[in-house]
């Protein structure tokens, strides 16, 4: 738009411009363009927001539905490598023989967490109207190294021969944002002389955004790399995005991994991306007869996403409180800044804790519903998340080196104790029945040793989905 502009009016004027005029149409251009990449951004990457698109991904996606193409990596982290399935809605995670038990607790413990957030949705919406949980793709299938029927099949995809005969699981693709998302974050945000070769560059296709609430944009940054892009808290503050909405889905997001799945959460990723909006299906046959894919991927709308669950571990609720609170705080401390945080932002971060506080109580009544505890016992329940946040904010104070003891004004939480949290009508998942998943998928109670050599650094996985 700005460049039409600039040429209407190089048309409409007179060659003998002074210097002072061209500077003047400069800078007008220049915050043409700002504003332009700015509300595309504000546009683009509200979880309220859809859009029609012909980006680059959709046309290779659509137009490979009938091929068999090779797995193109999209994503590295210490879990595994991560390749696209061109024609698919799905991606492939091939990890290492020796640490075949961390793939596998992220597959097992993804599964986990899709059939929590499904479980949640009715019972969260009733109190939530205006917020969605966060989505996690579904673990769809996992192959050993030694599936011989899968991996004859299978190698001629890979290019590479170090990554055949190797455990993999194929889960359901994260889409990434839009290209005009993307070209407005290079805008926004690169330097002048970066952004043309990242424009350029094919790998910055699969662009999925982090959003961190807890920490502001480190002196002297400067990306070069869409991959896993990490949006600073005062960049959201730039760009106006509706950040009450994003950490509310957050603090459900997080309340159902800890009540719904019985996972604390470590290294857990959050990340901004977007999902194919299913086409409306014909009611009469009378209605012209027409070509209707189950998605149509230039149909998107953006979404928030929980993935990489290789790290997390799983808890009960009766277990001692001085052994699960520590780990509950270690597994949110013990990860990017996603989450706010009161240094940053005590208004989020009430508006977080308050979400997060009013959605576990409704999950805890519901579970305790299905459960025969004594009143004694549902009471020490039902106080887990208001005491796992107090230890939250004392960890967080001690860092800071900071008393926070008013971080937050729980007026939106309600008592736990207040009746009217759950729902006799609505149907949600049995707390055990989630505990169960790990023992029945055949993990073993130490195959904690076999991921510590995987736990050394963060994993970028997310590139991935």
């Amino acid at each position: 738009m700005a460049t039409l502009l600039y040429r209407q009016e190089r048309t409409d004027r007179s060659d003998d411009t002074t210097l002072s005029e061209g500077l003047a149409r400069a800078v007008c251009i220049l915050e043409l363009l700002e504003t332009d990449a700015t509300s595309t951004l504000l546009r683009t990457l509200s979880t309220k927001s859809a859009q029609s698109t012909t980006l680059d991904f959709a046309s290779r996606m659509n137009n490979a539905r009938s091929a068999n193409g090779f797995f193109d990596i999209i994503g590295e982290g210490t879990c595994g490598t991560v390749f696209e399935m061109p024609g698919t809605a799905a991606v492939a995670k091939v990890g290492s023989v020796a640490n075949i038990r961390g793939l596998w607790r992220d597959f097992v413990f993804a599964g986990r967490a899709h059939q929590a957030i499904f479980s949640a949705r009715p019972l969260l919406a009733v109190a939530f109207p205006g917020l969605e949980l966060p989505h996690v793709p579904a673990a769809l299938e996992f192959h050993r190294h030694d599936d011989a029927a899968f991996w004859d099949a299978t190698t001629a995809r890979l290019a590479d021969p170090t990554h055949h005969y190797r455990p993999l699981h194929i889960a359901e693709r994260i889409p990434p944002v839009p290209e005009p998302t993307r070209h407005a974050l290079i805008h926004c945000f690169f330097e002048p002389d970066a952004r043309d070769d990242a424009a350029e560059d094919p790998a910055n296709a699969a662009c999925l955004v982090r959003p961190y609430f807890g920490s502001r944009r480190p002196e002297g940054w400067a990306p070069t790399t869409l991959w896993n892009f990490p949006l600073w808290a005062d960049a959201m503050e730039q760009i106006g995005l509706d950040a009450d909405v994003l950490v509310c889905e957050m603090a459900l997001g997080l309340a159902v991994l800890h009540w719904r799945a019985g996972l604390e959460a470590s290294d857990v990723e959050f990340v901004l991306g977007t999902s194919a909006i299913k086409p409306a299906l014909p009611t009469s046959v009378d209605s012209p007869v027409a070509n209707i894919y189950a998605v149509d991927l230039r149909k998107r709308a953006t979404h928030l996403y929980l993935l990489d669950f290789d790290k997390a571990r799983d808890f009960r609720v009766d277990e001692p409180e001085q052994d699960l609170l520590p780990r509950l705080v270690a597994g949110v401390e013990g990860n990017d800044p996603y989450y706010p945080r009161p240094e940053i932002n005590r208004q989020l971060w009430a508006a977080f804790a308050n979400a997060y506080l009013e959605a576990s109580a409704i999950l805890l009544r519901d579970n305790l519903e299905k459960e025969h505890k004594t009143p004694a016992e549902e009471h020490r329940v039902l106080r887990l998340p208001q005491k796992f946040i107090d230890a939250w904010v004392t960890n967080m104070a001690e860092k800071v080196d900071n008393p926070l003891e008013d971080a937050i004004e729980f007026g939106g939480g309600g008592d736990a104790e207040d009746e009217g949290w759950g729902s006799d009508e609505l149907g949600g998942g049995d707390q055990e029945d989630s505990d169960e998943d790990d023992e029945d998928s055949g993990e073993d109670e130490d195959s904690d040793e076999d991921d510590e050599d995987s736990d050394e650094e963060d994993g970028d996985d997310d590139a991935e989905d």
